[in-house]
């Protein structure tokens, strides 16, 4: 990798082959590369997409506590708030990584077009690629960055609010 732009091919500058190199092993190899970069692109976005799914779900389940716990409050001791304020933080971290969704999906389709039109196709797939790579790599950061740390965390509010809620929404008043 290249200091934080992902993996390139090695080649002079604009990824054109040297003389030594076979146009159309370079080509090939290039075109492969694209390919590849193309499938680990979309797995990072089902990824995202799933990690969404499931903090959808367990919001949901957030939302169906608060319900639960206004609703009988009543019959529950003095600390039934901090059941709620919990709930709301495990809804909040589970929440904040669907809202502020940003995840590159390659170059813009059009403006690339508008770059290389005209220009060699080995510069064009080695720029293309290159495009790509980059893109996996600020995914990588973003997926495992601060949308899963706050996966967690809500995960572990929700799960430390229900063992909470269990030990003491039940004393007697």
């Amino acid at each position: 990798m290249n200091s934080g732009q992902g993996p390139i091919i090695n080649g002079p500058v604009g990824g054109v082959p040297e003389a030594s190199v076979d146009p159309e092993g370079y080509r090939a190899l290039v075109h492969l590369l694209i390919a590849e970069a193309r499938e680990q692109v979309n797995s990072q976005l089902a990824a995202a997409d799933a990690q969404s799914a499931k903090s959808l779900g367990i919001v949901a389940a957030d939302l169906a506590g608060i319900a639960l716990v206004v609703a009988s409050r009543a019959a529950l001791n003095r600390f039934w708030p901090a059941t709620i304020a919990g709930l709301v933080v495990s809804a909040i971290c589970l929440f904040a990584p669907i809202v502020a969704r940003s995840m590159a999906d390659g170059p813009e389709v059009v403006k690339f077009y508008e770059e290389h039109v005209g220009r060699d196709i080995a510069t064009t797939q080695y720029d293309l690629y290159r495009e790509l790579a980059t893109s996996l790599a600020e995914n990588k950061r973003t997926l495992g960055g601060w949308r899963s740390v706050s996966f967690r965390m809500g995960v572990m509010a929700i799960v430390v609010t229900a063992v909470g809620s269990a030990v003491y929404l039940p004393v007697v008043h």
